[in-house]
């Protein structure tokens, strides 16, 4: 194995590990439990968190498309868009489509759990979206400060 694709392997491990452990350390302790949280607060973290992720991709990006950039729905469409008009419109698709599908799935759930299941399931859902943007953020900011040395860039 090349030190390329070593390095490759452990920074797609170091980006797995926080999202994939984030995610089920939420769902192990329940957030449904957590006096007061209620889905709309989750959902106002996770609006911030992608605000926080975007934000923090304009400043990486200087204005220009990022090869470093691993989402294949941005990369077409800056081949096809200008880069704040792509970038805009993957940051709303991916928000606002999520926040659709949620609803959506809370329905379709509900043949087969009870009400409680569902709620600290898309609970999980929306606090996994916002463990993602911020690793997200954490991945900008390296590349920002550190370019192509990062160890968070999968290449």
């Amino acid at each position: 194995m090349s030190s390329e694709s070593l390095t490759s392997v452990l920074a797609l491990v170091t980006l797995v590990i926080p999202v994939f452990g984030g995610s089920i350390f939420l769902y192990r302790y329940q957030l449904d439990r957590i006096p007061g949280l209620t889905m709309f607060q989750a959902i106002i973290f996770l609006i911030v968190f992608r605000l926080i992720d975007g934000a923090t991709f304009l400043w990486a990006a200087g204005g220009q498309f990022l090869d470093a950039e691993m989402n294949l729905v941005y990369r077409q469409l800056v081949g096809l868009l200008p880069h704040s008009w792509a970038f805009g419109l993957n940051f709303l698709a991916g928000t606002v489509g999520f926040l659709l599908v949620l609803p959506l799935l809370r329905r379709v759930l509900l043949h087969w759990g009870t009400p409680a299941e569902v709620y600290q399931f898309n609970l999980t859902l929306v606090a996994t979206f916002s463990v993602m943007s911020l690793v997200g953020a954490v991945t900008n900011v390296a590349f920002a400060l550190l370019g192509y040395n990062s160890p968070f860039l999968v290449g």
